[in-house]
């Protein structure tokens, strides 16, 4: 990266944001070229150009507290169905870029900047204009009539069966439940529904909700069931993530 920091939590705290002055005043001028290069959009983009304003529209997770800025996978544009999935990983210290489908010579690769699953295309826009100062031209924000109205209500969809998963997710098995060892159908069925819905969006899965029906088996005591959530998951978190700790936790649960 070209700068791995903890930014305040609070984005008005100039004070604590003087100290990005100083990191990017630190770096050579190579790398120092390469942060100034980066676009600055969100609340900041009809402002000056400043270290904060680069900071908050290109800065990636990095960990529980850290981000980091780099110089070529900051510049990935967004797409609210993306090509590729962007995440830290902490064994190798690194921001990695994995591809959900084959990317063909010369097409641009893409990732979100926002969520993405369950929100609508104005929802979506509003959020990308907000935070990063632009409106998405990507396909499935150009879909229009009756195409915008199915995508709008396969992501309501997507985000009601979500709000309900954790509530799920986390309610103690019933007496049926342990008995027979099979968890909740309803939640099973939630989770298959928002799989089928993610796939006609034409999004990728990155394994965590089918991990927590994996765990839901686990109390139960059905290992059959935790076998196969779980190895669901682990092969959507190696399209995403790679080999990474995710799949590999995901990947032994099967065994």
């Amino acid at each position: 990266p070209l700068i791995h920091w903890n930014a305040p939590a609070n984005s008005s705290d100039l004070q604590a944001w003087a100290q990005l002055d100083e990191r990017v005043r630190s770096l050579d001028a190579e790398m120092r070229a390469a942060f100034w290069a980066l676009m600055q959009g969100g609340p900041l983009w009809k402002h000056p150009k400043c270290a904060r304003g680069v900071w908050l529209s290109n800065a990636y997770p990095a960990g529980d507290v850290a981000s980091c800025v780099y110089g070529r996978a900051s510049r990935f544009n967004h797409a609210c169905v993306p090509s590729a999935h962007c995440e830290w990983n902490p064994e190798l210290g690194r921001q990695t870029i994995h591809a959900f489908r084959d990317i063909a010579q010369g097409e641009e690769i893409t990732v979100l900047y926002c969520d993405g699953y369950g929100q609508t295309q104005a929802v979506r826009q509003g959020i990308l204009h907000d935070n990063f100062g632009f409106y998405c031209r990507c396909g499935t924000c150009l879909l229009g009539g009756k195409q915008r109205a199915q995508s709008d209500a396969r992501q309501q969809r997507i985000g009601a069966i979500y709000a309900a998963l954790p509530s799920l997710c986390t309610m103690e098995p019933t007496q049926r439940e342990r008995s027979t060892r099979l968890a909740n159908p309803r939640l099973r069925d939630l989770v298959e529904e928002r799989s089928r819905l993610v796939e006609a969006e034409g999004m990728v899965e990155i394994g965590d909700i089918l991990w927590q029906l994996a765990e839901c088996c686990r109390r139960v005591g059905d290992h059959r069931g935790v076998a196969h959530w779980s190895s669901r998951a682990a092969k959507k978190a190696y399209i995403a993530l790679g080999d990474s700790p995710v799949y590999r936790k995901y990947a032994a649960a099967t065994m």
